[in-house]
């Protein structure tokens, strides 16, 4: 399809998403392109959550994308994102489980934004 992300800009493409109106819960549908298929998942919006980052206090918007069970993943709602409630909506958290454990990443540098951080 005309709109398919795969896995690293579907985390972008969540940056661009509305949530002005959004309420907890609400699901933003996208399709993936995956080992030579496309899937049609969505994002769920969780709110909005004040984390403690290296910069700081942060409100970010919190998305968990569905993901495909594979030989990754154990589950399809094992992937949280945290997108800052800013101009920038930059991805500053990643956290998922897999399969052998888990993976945790965190934002510890950014330059060249076009808007204040946090502002």
């Amino acid at each position: 399809p005309r709109y398919a992300q795969d896995l690293v800009s579907a985390v972008f493409y969540a940056r661009t998403l509305d949530f002005s109106n959004a309420k907890k819960g609400d699901a933003f549908p996208i399709n993936i392109y995956l080992d030579q298929e496309i899937y049609d998942l969505k994002f769920k919006y969780l709110g909005r959550e004040t984390i403690s980052t290296k910069f700081g206090k942060v409100k970010c918007f919190k998305l968990r994308p569905q993901l495909v069970v594979d030989r990754v993943f154990k589950d399809e709602d094992d992937m949280t994102i945290w997108v800052t409630d800013d101009a920038n909506r930059i991805p500053i958290r990643v956290s998922t489980s897999l399969w052998v454990g888990s993976v945790r990443l965190d934002l510890t540098k950014h330059s060249g934004l076009k808007n204040p951080f946090g502002g």
